[in-house]
């Protein structure tokens, strides 16, 4: 009865395959992107330690057509032209190597999953090497009439078996994005980077394919709205009371306001969805459902960066990779109701070493009809020092602690210590 258990690209329920665990934000950078202006009265070393904590943000804070600056020109930093056309294109993505090794059993073992923890007082190790978060990106822009066309797909390998799959795969005119990238109730721009593939337990960072607008309301607030793919999902429990299947009658609607400036950025997002369930005999079952996504990031110094975020809704569960809808009575079903936090903190030592700390924790309200085992609240905490020895190459080693507490009162812990390794491509 897993609530909140990870990051997942959107995919129908029958496709679904709940072995996979690993669909993260992915954290680390993805190549060079446009560079910003910054102020002539800045020091070399200001300008070298921010720069440090930029690279620090999510990978696909680059390829992410809302935080990136809207494109002026089809040239951009590393882009090469195809001869005898207009058009400019880029390579990138990186090669990451983990070594991880579990103190005890953590459930998910290729990332670090608190929902996943057993209950059960088991013990025993674990060690994995694998290099599947490795990440390969192909960006193509071109002159149109309504300003810089910009195509976008991205690649992992971070599927049970090491398969190739799409993570993202857009283009995007003016205004309007079409196809499949962050949900926009997601802010990829503030997820803690963690070696570690899964973010922080309450953020959300769902992919899936949307029709989205975004306008620029004056210099520093950015306003958008979205219709995403829907995909309502529900406890074990349900289908085996209840014989029936989900339904999708509405794409889920989003809303979402960003303020960037130079020391604070705010971010808040709206989700409302419809969530439908076709039992086998009888009338379908709809629920409403809705949540909000709130997100704030200080930078007190050059070298600082503080992150703060709440989530609270009821039917959200599928955005963070568990359940929307739970059952109620035998005969009937209700959206679930979860809340979460997270803070972090990053510190850049020096220009080329930095540490990240995060705490996150996700709480599910529960019913009289859960099953005992069914999660009631999970946390996640994640503390880093991460090396940048030689240009495009980072070094990190990472402790991970992670709690688990189900509706029978059983609790279950885990330690995992993890190192990697990632070359970036230039």
């Amino acid at each position: 009865m897993a609530f909140w258990t990870r990051d997942v690209v959107a995919t129908p329920p029958a496709q679904a395959d709940p072995s996979v665990y690993a669909t993260s934000p992915d954290n680390g950078p993805t190549g060079e992107g446009p560079a910003e202006e910054l102020p002539q009265t800045e020091s070399r070393d200001a300008l070298q330690l921010t720069g440090l904590l930029e690279s620090l943000n999510t990978g696909d804070s680059q390829c992410d057509p809302w935080i990136s600056p809207k494109p002026e020109s089809v040239q951009f930093p590393g882009a090469y032209q195809i001869p005898n056309t207009e058009y400019w294109w880029k390579f990138g993505g990186y090669i990451k190597g983990d070594l991880i090794h579990d103190f005890q059993p953590a459930g998910a073992t290729d990332s670090f999953v608190p929902l996943t923890i057993p209950t059960d007082g088991s013990d025993g190790q674990n060690t994995l090497l694998q290099a599947k978060a490795t990440r390969l990106n192909l960006d193509v822009r071109a002159p149109s009439d309504w300003g810089t066309a910009r195509g976008f797909v991205e690649t992992d390998f971070f599927t049970s078996d090491s398969r190739l799959r799409i993570r993202h795969a857009y283009a995007e005119v003016g205004s309007l994005l079409v196809g499949q990238t962050w949900s926009g109730f997601t802010d990829p721009d503030s997820i803690p980077r963690t070696l570690d593939f899964e973010s922080p337990i309450a953020f959300i960072t769902t992919r899936q394919g949307q029709f989205r607008w975004t306008q620029s309301v004056g210099d520093n607030v950015k306003w958008a709205i979205s219709i995403e793919n829907p995909t309502t999902t529900v406890d074990d429990i349900i289908t085996a009371t209840i014989p029936g299947a989900t339904a999708q009658p509405l794409p889920d609607f989003v809303t979402r306001v960003k303020y960037k400036g130079e020391t604070v950025e705010l971010f808040a997002a709206g989700l409302f969805r419809e969530l439908s369930y076709r039992p086998d005999n009888g009338p379908t079952q709809d629920r409403f459902g809705w949540a909000t996504n709130l997100v704030g990031v200080l930078k007190p110094t050059d070298a600082d960066k503080i992150t703060g975020q709440f989530i609270f809704g009821s039917g959200l569960g599928r955005y963070r990779g568990g359940s929307d809808l739970g059952l109620r009575t035998p005969t009937t079903v209700e959206a679930i109701t979860d809340f979460g936090g997270c803070f972090s903190l990053t510190h850049a030592w020096n220009k080329k070493l930095s540490t990240t700390a995060a705490y996150s924790f996700a709480v599910r309200r529960g019913v009289d009809a859960d099953p005992p085992d069914t999660a009631r609240l999970a946390t996640y905490t994640a503390v880093n020092l991460i090396w940048e020895p030689i240009d495009k190459t980072t070094i990190g080693i990472e402790y991970l602690f992670g709690t688990k507490e189900v509706k029978d009162d059983a609790y279950g812990s885990a330690n995992r210590l993890q190192v990697s390794v990632q070359y970036n491509f230039p």
